[in-house]
């Protein structure tokens, strides 16, 4: 069960950055200056770890095999479950890039509430969506798909993990991940 294993302590990682986010968002609240280099790095850490190399990881190969060898329930779970959210969170992203993009033209209270919604919308669906992936779909995966389907999976997760792409990924993003906002302040 390598690759869920894997999934889940990429979802540790995902779940430390939307600490840090959550906690980003309340000092924007409180009326701190918005970082723009910051909040852009956090756009880029979201679509390069969490969306390509995390979730990219669950489309091609575990929800595929899934959808594959377990029949219409996987598919609904699935379908539209885990890729609907996966394209929710997307949209999140791109709004919210767009509206730092906007507050960097135009620093109003408006432009300012926006960052806040998308970021916060992100957060509460990731936390959400973490929790039924690693409670509901990874124990269902491991418990009805076939040791072969699984070491498929495995054998696919693992050479993603074994690119030198990936190991860059976590290299960059490691340090950001456990950065906490106030640390900065200082």
């Amino acid at each position: 069960m390598y690759a869920i294993q894997r999934l889940e302590l990429e979802h540790e990682n995902i779940l430390a950055f939307t600490d840090y986010a959550q906690d980003m968002a309340l000092s924007m609240m409180e009326g701190e200056d918005l970082d723009l280099d910051q909040l852009k790095k956090m756009v880029a850490f979201i679509r390069t770890y969490c969306d390509q190399h995390h979730h990219q990881k669950e489309e091609d190969y575990l929800f595929k095999r899934m959808e594959e060898d377990l029949g219409d329930l996987a598919v609904k779970l699935v379908q539209h479950g885990m890729i609907v959210e996966h394209n929710l969170a997307r949209k999140y992203v791109m709004e919210l890039d767009g509206a730092i993009d906007d507050y960097g033209q135009d620093p109003s209270p408006k432009n300012r509430l926006e960052i806040l919604s998308y970021l916060m919308a992100y957060v509460h669906l990731l936390r959400d969506h973490a929790q039924k992936e690693n409670k509901v779909v990874y124990p269902f995966a491991a418990k009805h798909l076939s040791k072969e389907a699984m070491d498929w999976v495995d054998q696919k997760t693992k050479a993603v993990e074994d690119l030198e792409e990936s190991k860059k990924i976590y290299r960059d993003f490691e340090e950001f991940i456990r950065f906490k906002p106030e640390e900065s302040q200082d």
